[in-house]
């Protein structure tokens, strides 16, 4: 007999009072789930922590440098630059270059996990919670997400957009896609890259289009979605245009031109797999990932061809393939360094849906529960490859770039011009041209001299030697495999004449005397300022400078141009230093390198 309205559970709990128990939304989490939850969560945990030690890359204090750059007013290119605009604020928290870079650090890390968030909703719409919940777990195993997914560079941030923009494209909802159209915007404002993710966004859109029937609502939809990224980068672009200075017409100009021609270049000028070493690196830490991740590719593209296919099963393998499609980017790509794949390795790691689920579908089939926990084996494999390898690396790694920026800010309170690889000291301006590898091919095959142009003109205090490019001290700037200088001799030859060890990687402005044979040296000064004279010998008195006695720790203002220094009888080595008695710290330099790569 069945039960009256009113009558069971419900109406029982009513008459006592009692709230009835809601029946959950989604099942609860299976102990695979759990455990999938809390190695990702250890190793999102340890990524946040890692980020607070590890070493700081070139790369991101150039990121800092523009921002330095644009508040100063000055021109910077016009390409991936936007970004600027997002983090103005940063030189605002005072401090130095190092703890900016931390705080940027701090909010990148809440950007990997918003991320996350997004790559495991996104996985979810294709295949089980269990399985994007590897996904997620198996993104954050791999070294290249440890390592550089909290930096400050384009990549984690790109990562954020791109995925925001899929996860949106899954909504039907207006507004929805209209947030897609602005976070695509804003993706390609950042960097040029992001045309890698435009296969999976056109993916998302026709995967939507194919389930709507290409209805009038998804139409729509597209249409405004479409018209929205326009009108959002091409608005933005020229208002990014109008704050850095130049005409709209002549900045959009240069940045055609520029893009026009790297094109080739970052294309890897017909060269396959222009960064093999990197791609090597990434296969030989994180085998395990990569077979994974491979292998869900490979089953993504024979589902393509399976015959009697589940409904839609097409539509998720192309959208899995598309989203994968970035991994081959190194193939071609001269810039896949090892932090580019902090953008490519998440979107394809959804493809592991398929691994994760046809293991799980066959050990139920088998009768046997726990053999489905063998799905975890990939990442227990990473875990101790990965404990293996950071269990030497917790350490500070800064202290070397601590130091030397302390050091720096303490000798020029004010910013003072400099040269070194990367604007290292962000704050200040940089002189000469950004060494990085694109850098230096550009300058040795324009092949003319460029530094004592560059010391008159730009009057640079003081030298960083963050690159063997200008190790004046140990007779640096050679190429370790042929030996050829990578500076030009005559480059080389100036900065050995104009700049003085200091500490470190800290080199002064300044002039160094050998008086043996002759008391008196007749010498050029390229950075006209205050110095000071440090001798060496039995002497007590100190050498005459175009005229005027100098005792030892006096200080004189030399202006640019031929100067005549005569020594005292006895003194057999003298110094001119930039600065007022710059004082050495009494304690010896780190003997950290001051980058540890990649």
């Amino acid at each position: 007999m069945s039960e009256a309205p009113g009558s069971g559970a419900g109406a029982a709990a009513a008459a006592t009072g009692r709230t009835p128990p809601l029946t959950p939304l989604t099942p609860p989490l299976t102990p695979l789930d759990k455990m999938l939850l809390a190695i990702a969560g250890f190793l999102f945990a340890f990524t946040a922590w890692y980020a607070s030690i590890a070493n700081i890359n070139w790369d991101e204090f150039f990121f800092l440098s523009h921002i330095y750059s644009v508040a100063r007013g000055e021109a910077i290119q016009i390409l991936q630059t936007f970004y600027v605009r997002l983090f103005a604020w940063l030189p605002g928290l005072g401090g130095n270059e190092i703890s900016q870079i931390m705080v940027a650090r701090g909010l990148f890390v809440l950007l990997l996990g918003l991320a996350m968030y997004f790559l495991y909703r996104i996985s979810e719409s294709f295949f089980s919670r269990t399985a994007a919940l590897f996904a997620v777990a198996l993104s954050l195993s791999v070294t290249n997400i440890i390592n550089h997914g909290p930096s400050f560079r384009f990549d984690t941030l790109t990562l954020v957009l791109v995925l925001f923009t899929l996860f949106a494209l899954l909504k039907k909802d207006l507004r929805w896609w209209l947030a897609a159209g602005i976070s695509t915007a804003l993706a390609m404002l950042v960097t040029v890259k992001t045309v890698f993710f435009l296969p999976a966004i056109l993916a998302f859109a026709l995967h939507a289009a194919a389930q709507e029937k290409w209805s009038r609502a998804f139409i729509t939809r597209a249409v405004v979605s479409s018209l929205t990224a326009g009108v959002v980068f091409g608005g933005l672009f020229l208002l990014h245009l109008l704050l850095m200075g130049p005409g709209i017409l002549g900045g959009a100009a240069e940045a055609g031109e520029m893009l026009a021609a790297s094109g080739g270049k970052m294309l890897g000028a017909g060269v396959l797999v222009p960064r093999l070493p990197t791609l090597l690196n990434s296969l030989i830490e994180n085998p395990a990932q990569w077979l994974v991740v491979l292998a869900g590719v490979l089953m993504a593209l024979l589902a393509l061809r399976r015959r009697g296919r589940r409904p839609g099963e097409w539509g998720r393998a192309a959208v899995v393939l598309a989203l994968a499609l970035p991994l081959f980017t190194p193939l071609i790509y001269r810039n896949a360094f090892a932090y580019f794949y902090v953008m490519i390795i998440p979107p394809a790691a959804i493809a592991t849906g398929y691994f994760v689920e046809a293991y799980r579908e066959r050990a139920e089939r088998s009768g046997g529960g726990s053999a489905k926990l063998l799905i975890l084996a990939p990442l227990l494999i990473a875990l101790l490859l990965n404990a293996g390898r950071y269990s030497s690396r917790l350490g500070d790694q800064r202290v070397a770039q601590i130091e030397t920026i302390q050091l720096v800010h303490a000798l020029f309170p004010e910013p003072v011009p400099y040269i070194d690889r990367n604007a290292m000291i962000s704050s200040f301006p940089k002189a000469g041209f950004f060494m990085s590898s694109w850098g230096v091919e550009n300058y040795r095959d324009v092949g003319q001299p460029v530094m004592k142009a560059l010391l008159r003109q730009e009057a640079p205090v003081f030298l960083l030697a963050n690159t063997i490019l200008l190790d004046l001290e140990n007779d640096g700037g050679r190429d370790v495999l042929d030996e050829r200088r990578l500076l030009l001799g005559e480059d080389f030859a100036t900065l050995e004449e104009n700049f003085i060890h200091f500490w470190g990687i800290i080199y002064l402005a300044g002039k160094r005397f050998d008086f043996a044979g002759s008391a008196s040296r007749s010498f050029e000064i390229l950075i006209p300022g205050p110095y000071t004279l440090e001798t060496s010998g039995e002497a007590a008195g100190g050498a005459t400078i175009d005229g005027a006695l100098v005792e030892p720790g006096m200080v004189i203002d030399l202006a640019r141009g031929k100067h005549l220094i005569e020594a005292s009888p006895g003194l057999g080595q003298a110094l001119l230093v930039y600065g007022d008695n710059p004082e050495r710290p009494k304690s010896a330099p780190s003997t950290q390198p001051i980058y540890t790569g990649l």
